[in-house]
């Protein structure tokens, strides 16, 4: 149980400074919708893994995800660009 419980501290630990640092660096808008894309990362990693695949709704989704995510990096790019101005 000891290695459970330490796993689970220092990974719970580890993605809470990885979440701050993005939020400083990123800010939240792009980091949370940067998280979005997890399902489709995990979707991802099951058909490597395990061979599972993702019917058309599912790439739909993902695709509809991924769009979204290029939305707010461009958006945040650009607004940092007018910024300097």
């Amino acid at each position: 149980w000891g290695w459970l419980v330490l796993s689970g501290l220092l990974g719970i630990s580890f993605a809470h400074v990885l979440i701050y640092r993005a939020i400083l660096s990123l800010g939240p808008i792009v980091t949370v919708g940067g998280a979005s894309l997890v399902p489709l990362l995990t979707a991802g990693g099951a058909w490597l893994v395990l061979g599972e695949r993702m019917r058309l709704m599912q790439w739909s989704g993902g695709a509809i995800l991924l769009a979204g995510c290029f939305c707010l990096v461009f958006a945040k790019t650009r607004t940092h660009r007018q910024s300097q101005n």
